[in-house]
């Protein structure tokens, strides 16, 4: 081989040789950029799901994961309002953690956004003439509005739990305005009963507390309570006493099924205290506790008959 065959093969060589170098290159940039970007994005993995603190028996708790997501019972098919429970609770959401089979007969019967002068006496009245104890969450600023319906449901025997000072979403707004909120309704609550209460109940449901409020919760003694079974009582376009009746005993018979203990969530107020005027759009809700009020003898009698007993959170 005479010296320009030697330089012609050279250079052909390099022709071929260096595009798959460059080649091999930029695979290699990408294939690192790739594992880049990736380590990067793990810091928006989610978090992990939200959890409501339910009884498990012998003064232990257990935890639920809680969703948004929800299934549509009968009456179910309000939308969000502001100032009040979120479209999800007109569904269920997740059950609690499995529990042993003793525990899935038991029911615990909660009632949010009170005290009220008009239906809280008369739900305290039903649940006196039954015997059976009930836990309620309470806003702050009904406390102070109430003191003497407070003072009754705390007199009768029934637990009592903190929701929020007046029901307002803007709490969630930062760290300093949900503690401030957390403080003001557990002060209300302990003006009139002498005790600070221990349970809370967010507005709208656990899906709403991000771990910031969590920390604050579980540094001030707090046990959060969601709930598993929901009568669907905040639907905008009004619930009868029927379709409330058949939402609670579908959901009681789901979980215990499953030996869960059922908390079927209720309200015996609105969030304001105040009884608002027709063509508002708190009137249907408002209107609603007196569905509440004609379903709940019906619901106790029923789940009495089949073999349920009552129970409250503080236990």
């Amino acid at each position: 081989m005479n010296w320009r065959s030697f330089l012609a093969t050279l250079l052909i060589g390099i022709a071929i040789l260096i595009p798959a170098a460059l080649l091999s290159v930029r695979l290699d940039l990408n294939f690192w950029g790739l594992k880049v970007k990736q380590a990067a994005g793990e810091q928006f993995k989610k978090e992990p799901r939200d959890t409501a603190v339910f009884p498990a028996g012998n003064g232990e708790t257990a935890e639920k994961p809680d969703t948004e997501a929800e299934t549509q019972p009968a009456a179910g098919h309000g939308e969000r309002q502001a100032g009040r429970e979120p479209a999800q609770q007109a569904g269920h959401q997740e059950e609690p953690a499995e529990q042993p089979e003793k525990h899935s007969r038991v029911v615990y019967l909660t009632f949010d956004d009170g005290p009220n002068t008009v239906t809280t006496p008369q739900i305290l009245d039903i649940l006196k003439s039954h015997g059976v104890k009930a836990t309620f969450f309470v806003t702050g600023c009904n406390a102070r509005l109430n003191p003497g319906v407070l003072r009754r449901i705390r007199e009768e025997g029934h637990a009592i739990g903190n929701h929020s000072y007046r029901h307002d979403y803007a709490a969630y707004r930062d760290q300093a305005a949900f503690a401030s909120d957390l403080e003001l309704a557990a002060e209300a609550i302990e003006a009139v009963t002498g005790t600070r209460p221990v349970l809370y109940r967010p507005p709208g449901g656990t899906a709403n507390l991000n771990h910031v409020c969590r920390e604050i919760l579980a540094e001030r003694g707090y046990r959060i309570a969601g709930w598993n079974v929901s009568s669907a009582d905040t639907d905008p376009h009004g619930v009868t006493p029927e379709q409330l009746i058949n939402n609670v005993l579908h959901g009681v018979a789901r979980v215990s099924r499953k030996g869960v203990p059922a908390v079927i969530l209720m309200h015996d107020g609105t969030q304001t205290g105040g009884h608002p005027a027709p063509g508002t759009p708190g009137y249907i809700y408002a209107k609603n506790r007196e569905a509440d009020v004609a379903a709940l003898p019906v619901i106790i009698k029923t789940l009495k008959e089949q073999g349920f007993t009552f129970g409250t959170l503080a236990e």
